[in-house]
């Protein structure tokens, strides 16, 4: 008995710390039941500080930056805030410039504008003074930007306009006092000249890495930078920025975790140029009438302005090596998808989202192939046919719509009254279906290799701004000069519902489609021969934006002929012909380069400030991203009609029925005057009876989201994001449906692939259609609608009963018969 003495104050602690927690999770148990708040601990995360400076070091440069937050969300910054040094010879120029910023935090990748006003303007025609450089750089912690981590240098639009050195990171030895020339900044010997001496602003990663060569990382076709922005007549002036998180620039690692668990920020740094290059010297004394100088070295980065940018994290937060769920679909819905898909990882399921063409949809939902997904996002059902022996569901989850985005500045004559509005732009455009036709099939003979001299393309015009009819319906392209011209469209590469339906609308349209079967237009412009011959009038199922002229033209000096491909090359899909139409960069390859091995040709870059002509074929989601404008489109009662969510609404409401229930078909030749032409519906189709078990209930989780959550219009993940338009009551309702029977399948099965007993007689189940509406059909038994977090945590009362349970009861049937022994023992 003496040995077993000493447990016995154990036993009492163990006793009293488990009936302790037994009491408080009781406690809260019955707070949960009388549906009080639980707790949650929300996830913090120092923003992008890795090494801070000391406290009166931050308070200096937050005076020096002296930022006001406007009640729209944006941020104004005043070059002059009381510190700058007045004996500057460039002070004069920069004293009363402020800057404004629409948005610095919460960013994603996404178009900013960055505005101004105060200034002295630029000279005309060309940057030789008073203008404005604009770069990205990556935050180290220090609070400061660097000259050394920014994206600069390698930018070619606006290149020619600019002083020596104004558009590189090159350094000249002595041009500026401030300048360090050595250490970091000096190149490496050169191996036939060891005593030449080269200064250049090196790049630096934020891994470290340092390099003097900075297209291991950047070149003309990703960055961001804007070699040269123009200050009006008036002192104002604005231009979009193109804000990159560590996807689109990982050299920048923008929006990318840090040590610490934090997220890197960036700065949007400004640097004005004034008069006087960085030697003193007034733009007018050097060789060319221009400043000159890197905005990189030393004086001319000591007058720049930045705006500190916080990002959202680049991760999508789901669990690393968590199972996904596949799902398939067109580019219509990816923006939402990828809204929705971070958000959803709370849902305890990880959604992979593939974009494919709506064809290939199809075909996967239904395929044999192990692995395939059994749910898809497709503009158009399948029809009877593909359908056979198959159990589809389907509901409307987004509607959008197809847009032509352009970037198009004023580029006037000299005598023109707009001429005070050059290099601004173009807010409003007009396109109609036989001016899309005539884009669309190279009949300019701009977008034809050697289109000048090829004889079935001699009655017309060399470009589209030349066009009387594009010009009947944009009469201030009248007074462009005739060099202004875009170069063709932007046309994605592959098959989509989308490019269907914009055939549809084209062919809908009398003349459009007469044009198309050879008929000249009223000025004699004819279709090109070659795409005769593919009967697009007749080919209801063209759903590609084919290049059918592949003529090629051998330049002067070039080694080899190039063809549509380099002239009028196929952009990768939508988001693409957006982003190079707000880049201004087409993609052009024609410039043959001799001092490449081999030789080849070469993209000239992206067309320059000022005198940009471009148009791409995009969806409205990302136009708004890129704040883009976007043409005005001429419908089936010959209006032109711009993409709102009116007018998407509109036109979605005209839509005829399918053969299936529910399911709407584009009418490619609505006459209601407010309707846009080219509004269109995604819709969720679900292969019900191929997919398992699991996978309906995981389809049933992201479903009942996007119907809920997934509708709020916002920038935030899990939200709706600009530029679609929320889905109609009557919408939702279907939704609703499909999920009800998706759940009645869940939990009273009809369908043989479901059935616990293979064997049982098939006919015990209900003939269910090939192709169903999303209705309740599949079987009459338990239809509860989901939720919104279905399937998720269990109740939490439910919860903290089972833990007050354990805590209480565990002690008494781990160590109860230690108890009755003890108690014996005592008793004698």
């Amino acid at each position: 008995m003496t040995a077993k003495t000493p447990r016995r104050p154990f036993l009492t602690a163990f006793l009293a710390i488990n009936v302790m927690f037994g009491t408080i999770f009781a406690g809260m148990a019955a707070g949960a039941a009388l549906g009080l708040e639980e707790p949650v601990a929300e996830p913090t995360a120092e923003a992008t500080i890795e090494a801070e400076a000391p406290e009166t070091e931050r308070e200096s440069r937050s005076v020096a930056r002296a930022a006001r937050l406007n009640a729209d969300g944006s941020t104004t910054i005043d070059w002059d805030n009381g510190l700058r040094d007045e004996s500057d010879p460039n002070f004069t120029s920069f004293q009363n410039l402020s800057f404004t910023v629409s948005k610095t935090t919460n960013l994603t990748y996404e178009i900013v504008n960055v505005t101004w006003e105060g200034g002295l303007p630029t000279s005309e025609s060309e940057f030789a003074f008073d203008y404005l450089q604009v770069m990205q750089c990556w935050d180290d912690g220090s609070g400061t930007a660097d000259p050394r981590r920014c994206q600069f240098g390698m930018g070619t639009n606006g290149a020619s306009l600019v002083g020596q050195n104004a558009s590189t990171r090159n350094l000249s030895e002595g041009e500026d006092l401030l300048q360090e020339y050595g250490g970091d900044f000096q190149l490496p010997p050169d191996a036939g000249n060891p005593f030449l001496r080269q200064f250049q602003v090196p790049f630096q990663t934020p891994s470290g890495d340092s390099t003097f060569d900075v297209r291991q990382y950047f070149d003309a076709s990703i960055t961001n930078e804007l070699i040269a922005a123009r200050i009006e007549q008036d002192g104002t002036g604005a231009a979009p920025f193109e804000i990159q998180t560590s996807l689109e620039a990982p050299h920048l690692g923008c929006g990318g975790t840090i040590s610490g668990g934090g997220i890197r920020g960036c700065f949007l740094v400004i640097v004005p140029r004034g008069q006087y290059s960085l030697d003193g010297s007034a733009f007018y004394d050097g060789p060319t009438p221009r400043v000159s100088g890197s905005p990189l070295s030393a004086t001319a980065w000591s007058n720049r302005v930045e705006f500190p940018l916080e990002f959202q994290s680049v991760k999508s937060g789901c669990p690393i090596g968590a199972a996904e769920e596949r799902t398939v679909g067109n580019e219509i819905v990816a923006a939402a998808f990828n809204s929705w898909q971070a958000a959803m990882c709370k849902k305890k399921t990880v959604f992979g989202f593939s974009q494919i063409g709506d064809s290939e949809a199809r075909r996967q939902i239904i395929s044999d192939l192990d692995g395939s997904a059994r749910f898809a996002v497709i503009s158009n059902p399948l029809t009877a046919e593909e359908a056979t022996e198959s159990t589809i569901l389907y509901a409307p989850l987004v509607q959008s719509a197809i847009v032509v985005a352009y970037n198009i500045e004023y580029d006037v004559r000299g005598e023109s009254e707009l001429l005070p509005l050059n290099g601004r732009p173009v807010t409003d455009l007009v396109l109609n279906q036989r001016l899309m036709a005539k884009l669309l099939t190279q009949s300019y003979q701009n977008d034809v290799a050697g289109g000048s001299s090829q004889d079935y393309l001699s009655t017309n015009p060399s470009n589209i701004a030349q066009d009387p009819e594009f010009l009947d319906l944009n009469p201030e392209f009248m007074e462009f000069q005739n060099n202004a011209g875009p170069t063709g469209i932007l046309e994605p590469i592959g098959n989509a519902d989308a490019f269907r339906q914009l055939w549809a609308w084209i062919v809908a349209d009398a003349d459009a489609a007469a044009f198309l079967d050879g008929t000249a237009d009223d000025w004699g412009m004819v279709v090109n021969k070659y795409y005769r011959d593919l009967n697009i009038p007749d080919d209801a199922a063209l759903d590609s934006l084919p290049k059918a002229d592949l003529s090629t033209y051998l330049a002067p000096g070039a080694g080899q002929a190039y063809g549509t491909f380099e002239l009028r090359p196929y952009v990768s899909d939508m988001h693409d012909a957006a982003v190079r139409t707000r880049r201004a960069d087409p993609g052009t390859k024609i410039f043959w380069d001799q001092t490449r091995n081999p030789s080849a040709f070469v993209s000239s870059g992206a067309q320059n400030p000022g005198s940009r002509f471009i148009m791409g074929i995009t969806d409205i989601t990302t136009a708004e991203r890129l704040k883009l404008p976007m043409a005005r489109l001429v419908n089936g009662a010959d209006a032109a009609v711009e993409p709102t969510e009116n007018s998407i609404t509109t036109a979605i409401s005209n839509f005829g029925e399918s053969a299936i229930p529910g399911v709407t078909t584009f009418n490619s030749s609505i006459d209601v005057a407010g309707a846009y032409p080219l509004a269109t519906v995604a819709y969720a189709a679900v292969s019900v009876c191929d997919a398992t078990i699991d996978q309906l209930e995981n389809y049933n989780t992201l479903l009942s989201f996007a119907k809920g959550e997934g509708q709020s219009l916002g920038a935030e993940r899990g939200d709706l994001p600009e530029g679609y338009v929320p889905l109609t009551a009557s919408q939702k309702e279907s939704l609703g449906s499909m999920i009800r029977a998706i759940n009645s399948e869940i939990t009273s099965p009809v369908c043989a692939e479901h059935a616990v007993n293979t064997t049982i007689d098939s006919g015990l189940f209900p003939e269910v259609p090939t192709s169903v509406a999303p209705t309740d059909v599949l079987t009459e038994a338990t239809q509860n609608q989901l939720s919104g977090d279905y399937p998720d945590d269990p109740n939490p009362a439910l919860k903290y009963s089972l833990l007050s349970a354990l805590f209480f009861g565990a002690p008494f049937m781990v160590g109860g018969r230690l108890l009755v022994r003890n108690a014996k023992a005592i008793n004698g």
